[in-house]
């Protein structure tokens, strides 16, 4: 087989598959696109992010700004080509033609800029480059007995951000099972996508192509290497040891001190097991990215982060703080409110932690993301609660079958109590205390609600929450409801809608292998208050006549926060109201594969993570 063959063959060229007679080199297939996993896509179009002219930082006037033209930067780009961009078990990173829009909205197609969904790029990250051909078959892509292997499986994080001078547009992304490895591309212009060179020479542009990094240098890739500094050194190990197989979405944010880059869990599987972030920065002259590694000082083995959240906590769009949890069971606050980048750290101990004792670390893993939400009190500054459920899908092998953590699994919602130094310094105040009941904090802090499934339906108690920020209350930092179902858990991302936490809970299906009946996991779509975890203000589930969905029990009639539908994935919300609130729909996917949606009637009033870099249409 030689390499200009395969080359072709992975680029789509189908005439050297084997055939029903026995000719041919490589294995036949039924499409020449990849199966699309665990990568969710990705839509890029106009730059419509609702950023200033230039920008003013709120927390410290240090930081002079440097951007501007973000106006003209959208100005003269409202016509850029719309691409979807996915990753594929073909080993590819894909982006799929889908028009341009019109001044309404609507999307319009031309010979230039169809709507057809063909294919406009194509990148193969250095570490699939290096792995896809193996001389074990069952994992050789091109092999006739190849099984299957995840290659690109990871969902790509996009975001405009400004450098040397200019606005441009990135897809940052890594591989999830598939391997460690981070790589970014400039998607600014998709009329330079074209490749330089032919046959195995031909590779996408430099200008493209920003970097591709592994924990190992390649022929292809630039070894990972960070920046030290005091505050991370000293529990940072040499920094490739800290990346592992990136499963989170990368964010593309601006920092404190005038530059922009991207943010990303270290992942699962890294060679010290440790848990902590990296910090990809743009110089501001372009050039190569300077890489930042904040350790957490967990001891956990076995550990990583896949997902992060960054928090604007004044508006002014610069990250403020990141949050993330990690798979022994703790939520980290990662401090970037620094100018000088050598001082971000994470916190010495964990704001909250699932287990209860050195036996049960990781009993509760949380792989999913965290959601930051501003609520406002009556009786104090407003405070920030991060909600998350705990949980972990592991997915199937050539060898093993899909697993899942066991055990009792939760969703939380916590106090952050900690912003004494954020308030001595902003004119933005949020209550918080001097010191907490414990730290980090656990279970015994929070106030459990009980769920209750009747048939299809739940519903769920709503008792107070006595915060330990007022006074003659019994020092409570928030709220946790035990999921009832058989070995339930979170696996998807929660989303916030309006002040209520919307998520799709997994129930693992519970098939004998000798059965002939294939089962799928089941689950149920819940939606509660994120400041109490108990019902929300509106009932959120309601019938088609726009009244509220009731439940019968045994206690009386009460309003639903949970169906059963089988739901895959994060929900969806869209709104049929007229402006900005009201009655909608969430949108999710069964279990197999079909579409759904429910009539929802979100809650209002709630500042929560927010979206100000996403590009939502």
């Amino acid at each position: 087989m030689g390499t200009t063959d395969r080359l072709n063959f992975l680029r789509g060229d189908r005439s050297k598959e084997v055939t029903t007679i026995g000719g041919g080199e490589f294995r036949p297939r039924a499409s020449v696109l990849g199966d699309i996993v665990d990568s969710s896509p990705s839509w890029v179009g106009p730059p419509a992010s609702p950023y200033n002219t230039s920008f003013a930082d709120l927390y410290d006037s240090g930081d002079a700004p440097v951007e501007s033209g973000y106006a003209a930067f959208s100005s003269t780009s409202p016509q850029r080509t719309n691409i979807v961009y996915v990753g594929a078990n073909d080993g590819m990173l894909h982006g799929f033609n889908a028009g341009t829009l019109n001044s309404d909205g609507s999307v319009a197609s031309s010979i230039a800029s169809p709507n057809d969904g063909s294919e406009a790029i194509a990148y193969m990250p250095a570490g699939v480059v290096n792995t896809i051909h193996s001389s074990i078959s069952d994992i050789d892509y091109s092999n006739p007995q190849y099984s299957h292997a995840y290659y690109a499986d990871a969902t790509p994080g996009t975001g405009d951000l400004y450098y040397n001078g200019a606005w441009h547009t990135w897809v940052v992304s890594g591989l999830g099972p598939g391997g460690a490895e981070i790589f970014a591309l400039d998607v600014t212009n998709p009329a330079a996508f074209s490749e330089t060179g032919s046959g195995t020479g031909a590779v996408l542009p430099s200008t493209t192509v920003i970097g591709d990094w592994t924990a190992s240098s390649t022929s292809s890739a630039t070894q990972l290497t960070c920046t030290s500094s005091t505050a991370t050194v000293a529990a940072q190990k040499p920094c490739t040891n800290n990346l592992g197989n990136t499963y989170g979405t990368p964010q593309i944010r601006r920092f404190h001190n005038g530059q922009w880059g991207a943010i990303f869990g270290n992942g699962y599987g890294s060679a010290s097991g440790a848990s902590g972030i990296f910090i990809m920065m743009e110089g501001k002259s372009g050039g190569t990215p300077t890489f930042y590694y904040i350790a957490t000082p967990s001891t956990a083995a076995n550990n990583g982060i896949a997902y992060v959240t960054p928090v604007d906590l004044d508006g002014d769009h610069i990250t403020d703080y990141v949050y993330a949890g990690d798979l022994a069971g703790n939520v980290w606050r990662f401090d970037l409110t620094s100018t000088d980048p050598t001082k971000w750290n994470c916190a010495s101990t964990a704001l909250f932690t699932t287990y209860t004792t050195p036996a049960t670390v990781g009993s509760q893993p949380i792989s999913t993301k965290l959601v930051v939400a501003i609520v406002s009190s009556s009786n104090s500054p407003s405070r920030v609660i991060v909600s998350f459920g705990t949980g972990q899908q592991i997915p199937f092998t050539t060898t093993s079958a899909t697993t899942y953590a066991s055990g009792q699994q939760d969703i939380y919602g916590v106090w952050d109590w900690n912003f004494s130094a954020w308030n001595a310094k902003s004119g933005t105040q949020f209550s918080s205390l001097a010191s907490a009941a414990s730290s980090p904090l656990t279970i015994a802090n929070l106030v459990s609600q009980t769920v209750t499934t009747t048939g299809t339906y739940r519903t769920i108690t709503n008792t107070t929450v006595c915060w330990a920020d007022i006074s003659g209350c019994s020092g409570q930092y928030g709220w946790y409801v035990p999921l009832p179902g058989a070995s339930e858990q979170i696996t998807y991302n929660p989303t916030l809608i309006n002040g209520d936490l919307a998520l799709n809970t997994t129930i693992p299906a519970n098939g004998s292998p000798l059965s002939c009946t294939p089962q799928t996991p089941t689950g149920f779509t819940m939606a509660i208050n994120v400041i109490t975890g108990g019902p929300p203000p509106t009932p959120p589930f309601i019938n088609p006549n726009g009244t509220a969905l009731v439940v019968s029990t045994t206690s009386g009639p009460q309003e639903a926060v949970g169906q059963q539908v089988n739901g895959t994935g994060s929900l969806t919300f869209v709104n049929n109201g007229a402006s900005g609130t009201g009655t909608g729909t969430v949108v999710t996917q069964t279990s197999n594969g079909t579409p759904t949606s429910m009539a929802f009637n979100p809650g209002s009033n709630v500042t929560g993570t927010r979206l100000t870099w996403i590009e939502k249409r």
